[in-house]
């Protein structure tokens, strides 16, 4: 990705506007660390650039799914020598898309931020299966209930 890319990119980011969560009961914020990891993986090993297009993509709803969730699927806490970090993940399907919308909070005064969001998220490999779509499956067994004799 070149540096024009990544100005696109993050002028677009720096357009969404932080959402009231439910849940958290607080405001998440869109700042340069969630646009960083949308960018990077851990280590700071690039992410290529459909797998960048393909999660801001989906920025919009999770911007959405935040803005309406009252419940947390995933919980995770770190503890390092100078900080505590907390991941709170959210999972949501729409429209045949199973996405984790990841928040973080560093330490206890810390905001809560996006952090990252995950489309096609499997929960677990062997209930979602690592090449069958769940829901067009499901989708498939209901249609042959109906006609069905």
């Amino acid at each position: 990705m070149d540096s024009r890319q990544k100005d696109n990119l993050k002028s677009e980011y720096i357009k969404l506007e932080n959402v009231f969560c439910p849940y958290l009961m607080s405001e998440v914020v869109f700042n340069n660390k969630g646009f960083m990891h949308l960018l990077y993986k851990s280590g700071n090993r690039k992410r290529n650039l459909s797998d960048i297009k393909n999660r801001i993509s989906f920025l919009g709803e999770s911007r959405n799914i935040l803005s309406i969730t009252t419940t947390v699927q995933e919980l995770e806490e770190k503890i390092t020598e100078d900080k505590k970090i907390n991941y709170f993940g959210f999972i949501a399907i729409l429209n045949k898309v199973k996405l984790k919308i990841v928040v973080r909070k560093d330490n206890e005064n810390g905001n809560y931020h996006f952090y990252s969001v995950i489309p096609h998220f499997i929960t677990s490999p062997k209930r979602d299966g690592k090449k069958t779509n769940v829901i067009e499956k499901l989708e498939l067994e209901i249609e042959n209930e109906k006609t069905a004799p």
